[in-house]
């Protein structure tokens, strides 16, 4: 159950990170998109590197440790989108929200601890496959369906709503995360 509800509070994050990062970026700092488009391309090749990294660190600490570190990383990401508001230096708040988009990018790769955490929990081999793919079904029934939610938040109170909401989710997902058991 635990793994379950780390795996909805992911999916959620991942739809702000999806939807709404890029907009914080380009509608509210007035971003070109190539300057984004540059962005993706420096989290491509550093997310190389990065996902190396996480599975030795999924190999040496083990799933728990790697999601708990994800979980929390995720909180200060979205309180660093939030914050990016009341900055009164704009290229420092310009520089916290690419840090902010870089870091969660990087970050997407600590989902290979959920991966091996439910390789190493089901009874029988032949349930992976679907397990994971039901797992990719909901990933797209969330994010196709929580941007809403955001969207109202943004329209009605301000962007930074929609990351202290996903702080949110993120402090639920650590709460989940510490609850399972290796």
């Amino acid at each position: 159950m635990a793994l379950l509800c780390s795996f909805y509070l992911l999916w959620c994050k991942k739809a702000d990170f999806i939807t709404f990062a890029p907009w914080v970026l380009i509608k509210i700092f007035k971003q070109p998109v190539s300057n984004f488009a540059l962005v993706g391309i420096i989290c491509s090749i550093l997310g190389i590197g990065f996902r190396n990294v996480i599975g030795r660190l999924i190999d040496k600490l083990g799933e728990k440790k790697v999601l708990t570190f994800d979980a929390i990383v995720i909180f200060l990401i979205c309180i660093g989108y939030a914050m990016t508001e009341n900055i009164k230096i704009k290229s420092l708040a310009l520089g916290l929200a690419y840090a902010c988009y870089i870091i969660d990018n990087l970050m997407f790769a600590t989902s290979m601890a959920r991966s091996t955490y439910i390789k190493k929990i089901i009874k029988h081999p032949d349930d992976l496959t679907p397990t994971l793919s039901t797992g990719t079904s909901m990933d797209h029934a969330v994010s196709m369906s929580l941007p809403v939610l955001s969207g109202f938040l943004w329209n009605k109170f301000g962007y930074e709503y929609v990351f202290l909401l996903a702080a949110l989710f993120a402090l639920g997902n650590l709460y989940f995360v510490r609850k399972i058991e290796i």
